[in-house]
């Protein structure tokens, strides 16, 4: 994870020192409450405007195409 952080120019140290904070803990609980409350299956998840889920990064080019399409026929 260290290396990771580091590529993108965080500090691995002090990033995940922030991240185990209780905090951050209980931010990501309440955030994966909301998501499971609106009946998102996981991340990444696209929502679209018509109530049509994506789900997975395999998925996401077909969520943007189906909002697309359905947008202009809205």
């Amino acid at each position: 994870m260290a290396r990771l952080l580091e590529a993108v120019g965080a500090d691995p140290e002090a990033t995940l020192a922030l991240a185990d904070q209780g905090a951050v803990k209980d931010r990501l609980k309440m955030e994966c409450a909301t998501a499971k409350a609106l009946g998102l299956p996981g991340a990444p998840c696209l929502a679209t405007h018509d109530g049509e889920i994506f789900w997975g990064n395999d998925r996401l080019e077909q969520g943007l195409d189906w909002a697309k399409r359905t947008s202009r026929s809205a």
